[in-house]
């Protein structure tokens, strides 16, 4: 599978972050590709709709399916964690 940047196919962002949701769960091996190719949609929208997406698989009983999730929300979160704080460091560095 090659991975394609979802973001120019829709204009709109919640389709676009549910067709990002379907490709990783269709292609799990190529999280980090298909999240690379879609860095301008990754922000906490995307995780709070993984969240609500892996506690709706984990009431169907498709624990996997939400455990997988739950494990590409804080490999997000992470991401979205390291870049706020390397953001506030440069902020700093431009006031002094």
């Amino acid at each position: 599978m090659t991975s394609k940047n979802l973001a120019p196919k829709t204009s709109n962002k919640v389709d676009t972050r549910f067709s990002l949701v379907n490709n990783l769960l269709q292609y799990p091996s190529q999280v980090a590709n298909i999240l690379q190719e879609n860095e301008e949609i990754i922000d906490y929208d995307l995780v709070q709709l993984l969240e609500n997406i892996s506690e709706y698989m984990t009431k169907q009983n498709r624990t996997s399916t939400a455990n997988f999730l739950i494990n590409v929300t804080e490999q997000i979160q992470h991401y979205l964690n390291y870049q706020c704080s390397m953001s506030q460091a440069e902020a700093k560095i431009s006031v002094t």
